[in-house]
């Protein structure tokens, strides 16, 4: 998630998940690579720190509630907004003539 040291300290609206071990509870109940984190137990992370939101996990004592976008609804609505983008260009283009 955090490749640069400087980015523990820098607010964040947006975290991505970088890895899910297998073997974990996490994938059990479906987290995976590239899953948007949204919200730690009802809490948004919008103006978070990386450490914030990772103490934020960490200090779940006996319940973890994670709010995602899962990477292949991201896919998805990227692929929505490039046909919609598309069909657009194309209508302009069209008008113009």
């Amino acid at each position: 998630m955090a490749n640069n040291p400087n980015q523990n300290l820098q607010s964040m609206d947006t975290i991505f998940v970088k890895e899910v071990r297998q073997d974990g509870p996490a994938y059990a109940a479906g987290l995976r690579q590239g899953d948007q984190i949204l919200t730690v137990n009802d809490q948004s992370i919008n103006g978070k720190t990386y450490s914030q939101v990772i103490a934020m996990i960490q200090n779940a004592l006996v319940f973890l509630s994670l709010d995602i976008l899962q990477r292949i609804i991201l896919t998805f609505l990227f692929l929505v907004l490039l046909i919609l983008f598309s069909m657009l260009y194309q209508k302009k283009m069209i008008l113009e003539y």
